[in-house]
């Protein structure tokens, strides 16, 4: 309930009305830009790889910011340890494989998925209805610090999305335009505890692009402006018989690049334009709040 996608379903969800924008994601402390992939068929990250998800409609802590509407918390899991497991899936939509396995005393997952929904519907649509297709892949770890006190959990993932429309009555090559984009984030998770104190610090880089490409009777125009971001989290907790109280730092920069434009034949570098407005910046802030049990687990207070 108050969860929706906006219109033409390009991924981004509103809840409880917020503006897009205001929202945002986050898959192991690291943010991500979307939640769901062109056409919000299927999340950008298997569920099958993941061990919860939270959805806050507002009222959140204050360790988040960048938000005024709402948070979409995902946690990936641990891959299994006691045996070498491979398996994939086959169905209407898209085809995925992945493997889990044991290595040097912790495990590593890998997965990747491929839609084929485009070609499937085609037949059934006229040509000037746009259709999507979209590729992800995941690579997540598990190890113990050599300290033997903490747990280190890297992941690589990214997705690649398409929507395009193609027009037969161009002549001997159709004409066609598509609008991709593309995400890709690397992060270290780190987790330690010290009795009732617990640390987890996620340090992550990442890169996003949105592209628009048309081809008209073999000449390609192209425009992109790629956005390389990246931060670290560093949440700090201690747990009481009467609550628990938390702190951290929150630290996000990033550099977004010259816009991108071509014009010509298909595979012609693209041109940087407008130089001076490419821009790096900076957010860090740090954070407190307490969570005081009022009655249990029934009412707490969280004041931040």
């Amino acid at each position: 309930p108050g969860v929706a996608r906006i219109p033409y379903s390009f991924g981004a969800i509103v809840l409880r009305g917020s503006d897009p924008r205001d929202n945002a994601v986050y898959i192991d402390g690291i943010e991500v830009p979307l939640a769901f992939h062109f056409g919000g068929l299927t999340s950008f990250y298997p569920s099958n790889l993941l061990s919860r998800m939270t959805v806050i409609g507002g009222g959140f802590d204050a360790m988040y910011g960048r938000a005024q509407g709402g948070i979409v918390e995902l946690a990936t899991r641990d891959p299994r340890t006691d045996a070498v497991r491979i398996g994939g899936s086959v169905g209407l939509l898209d085809s995925a494989v992945q493997a889990e396995f044991p290595l040097a005393g912790g495990g590593v997952i890998a997965a990747v998925r491929r839609s084929y929904f485009d070609l499937v519907a085609r037949p059934f649509v006229s040509d000037d209805i746009p259709l999507p297709n979209y590729l992800d892949a995941q690579l997540r770890g598990a190890w113990g610090d050599p300290a033997g006190k903490g747990r280190i959990a890297p992941l690589l993932f990214l997705s690649l999305d398409r929507v395009a429309i193609t027009d037969p009555n161009g002549g001997a090559t159709p004409n066609t335009s598509s609008l991709s984009s593309f995400v890709v984030r690397a992060g270290v998770p780190y987790l330690r505890t010290w009795g009732p104190l617990a640390l987890h610090a996620v340090a992550w880089l990442g890169a996003d692009s949105i592209a628009f490409t048309s081809v008209t009777n073999n000449d390609e125009e192209t425009f992109r402006r790629p956005t390389y971001p990246g931060g670290a989290r560093g949440p700090l907790s201690r747990v009481f018989s009467w609550g628990e109280v938390r702190g951290g730092v929150d630290l996000e920069g990033g550099h977004l690049s010259h816009a991108e434009e071509g014009l010509g034949q298909p595979g012609d570098i693209l041109e940087q334009e407008n130089g001076t407005t490419s821009r790096w910046w900076i957010d860090s802030a740090l954070w407190s709040d307490a969570r005081v049990d009022v009655a249990g687990d029934r009412l707490s207070v969280k004041p931040g």
